[in-house]
């Protein structure tokens, strides 16, 4: 980290919880992009927040910070918050974060009712598998649960494949996603 940049983590922390949403999410988004440890916890607090706002930018700000390493708190955001719009940042955080333990959540989540969260869904898993299992989130029901089948045969093979792949960008593949 700069000098100074721990300073500068501490006061956003400081906002990531006022009244004015746009402000604690705009906080919440500069605080993932900071990597700072220390206030991981303090971000995952805001995951049970009232406003969706919120929920939706700090699933972003673990994707983006350590919290990565524990895709737990977005996996459950995924699985049960009630706004559409913060599951379909939690199903792209957690492909951002390359977190495969997720990915039995992230096939679940390909029967989501919205269909935005099943496009977000199936982008994070083609950005982990490396391939496109032909998935398409509108296509009637009875298709997307075939290509469903397809892709839960298919990734369970591939999780050497996708730890040799972030070793290649330089990332660690035992802290994602644990």
């Amino acid at each position: 980290q700069q000098e100074g940049s721990e300073e500068a983590a501490d006061i956003l922390a400081r906002y990531i919880t006022d009244q004015d949403a746009k402000v604690a999410a705009r906080a919440l988004y500069a605080l993932g992009r900071m990597d700072d440890p220390r206030h991981a916890e303090a971000i995952k607090k805001t995951l049970t927040d009232d406003r969706a706002t919120l929920r939706e930018a700090a699933v972003y700000a673990l994707a983006k910070s350590s919290g990565r390493k524990d895709s737990k708190p977005v996996v459950e955001v995924l699985q049960a918050d009630q706004s559409p719009s913060v599951r379909a940042a939690a199903a792209t955080a957690l492909g951002q974060a390359h977190a495969w333990d997720s990915m039995p959540n992230l096939v679940a989540a390909l029967r989501d009712p919205d269909v935005q969260v099943r496009r977000n869904a199936i982008n994070s898993i083609i950005r982990m598998i490396g391939i496109d299992p032909l998935y398409r989130a509108d296509d009637p029901p009875a298709k997307r649960e075939a290509a469903i089948r397809k892709i839960e045969s298919i990734w369970p093979t591939m999780a050497d494949a996708h730890a040799k792949y972030l070793e290649r960008i330089g990332r660690d593949p035992k802290q994602q996603g644990r």
